[in-house]
């Protein structure tokens, strides 16, 4: 977790999960049943507390494995599906 929050400080290129993905999103094991999401995971440690009761981490880049925490931000779910159907229809416009 170190080695990509440090290598976060000098690039703005995505850094993708190199373990397990789920659903296309990096995964943690934080005991023999469960898992956490990479990018909430350094989110977290990027901003040094807690993601708030309620909220998502989007990615700005809409790539699902990134855990460059400069590509992540908290937000709501709404803000997460507006962005995504946003996002969605600029390209739609531009095929």
């Amino acid at each position: 977790m170190e080695e990509a929050m440090d290598a976060s400080l000098h690039t703005d290129d995505c850094l993708e999960w190199p373990h397990f993905l789920k659903n296309g999103y990096g995964q943690l094991k934080s005991s023999v049943h469960s898992s956490r999401k990479a990018h909430r995971v350094l989110l977290e440690l990027y901003l040094g507390r807690s993601i708030a009761e309620g909220k998502v981490v989007m990615h700005i880049c809409d790539n699902k494995s990134c855990i460059n925490p400069r590509h992540l931000k908290e937000g709501t779910q709404a803000e997460n599906v507006r962005d995504y159907l946003e996002k969605r229809h600029d390209n739609m416009e531009r095929a």
